[in-house]
C-alpha cells in the first residue's frame, strides 16, 4: 500500500458509493455557489443578502400558496447544501469526525424535508394527530437514516477514508 523505496503511505483512495456520494456534493456545492456568485453579480452582496432575507421572511410568514411553497422547497435545500458542505469538508480533510457529522448532517435533512412536507397538509391544528400520519414516513426516514450512518461508521470505505485523517 506504500512506496517500499521513500517509506511513504499512500493515502486511501475515494470510489465507489462513497466516491458518488462526495460528487454529487461537490455539484450540490459548486451549483449554491456559482448561483451566488452570479447574484452577487447581478445584484452586488446587498441584492444577495437582501433576496435570502426576502425568501426567509416569506417562507416563515407563509402568507400565500406561492410563500407555502417556498417553505417546502427552501428548507430541504439548505439542509441538503449543510449536508454536502460537511461531506466535502470532512471527506477533503478525511477527519476521524467525518462520519458521525455527515451522518448526522444526513439526518437533519432528511428529518427537516419530512417535516417542511407536513405544513402542506397541517391543518388539523393537534400536531399528535398530524404526527400519526406522518409514522410511515418517520419510519422510513428512520430506516434510511440508520442505514447512511451504518454505512459511514462500518463501511469498509468509509473506514479507510476517514479513519486515515487526525483527529
Amino acid at each position: 500500500m506504500g512506496d517500499a523505496a521513500t517509506g511513504a503511505i499512500a493515502k486511501p483512495r475515494l470510489g465507489g458509493i462513497l466516491g458518488i456520494l462526495f460528487w454529487i456534493a461537490v455539484l450540490i456545492v459548486t451549483a449554491v455557489v456559482c448561483i451566488g456568485v452570479a447574484n452577487i453579480y447581478l445584484g452586488g452582496i446587498a441584492g444577495l443578502v437582501w433576496g435570502v432575507r426576502d425568501m426567509v421572511s416569506r417562507a416563515i410568514a407563509a402568507e400565500s400558496t406561492a410563500d407555502l411553497a417556498l417553505r417546502v422547497v427552501l428548507i430541504p435545500m439548505t439542509l441538503l447544501f449543510i449536508w454536502a458542505a460537511c461531506m466535502v469538508a470532512f471527506t477533503l480533510a478525511r477527519s476521524r469526525m467525518g462520519p458521525a457529522i455527515i451522518s448526522a448532517a444526513f439526518a437533519l435533512w432528511v428529518l427537516g424535508t419530512t417535516f417542511a412536507s407536513r405544513t402542506v397538509y397541517a391543518g388539523s391544528g393537534d400536531f399528535l394527530i398530524e404526527l400519526v400520519g406522518l409514522l410511515p414516513r418517520l419510519v422510513t426516514d428512520a430506516i434510511i437514516i440508520l442505514a447512511f450512518a451504518g454505512y459511514m461508521f462500518d463501511g469498509a470505505r468509509p473506514k479507510r477514508i476517514y479513519g486515515a485523517g487526525a483527529s
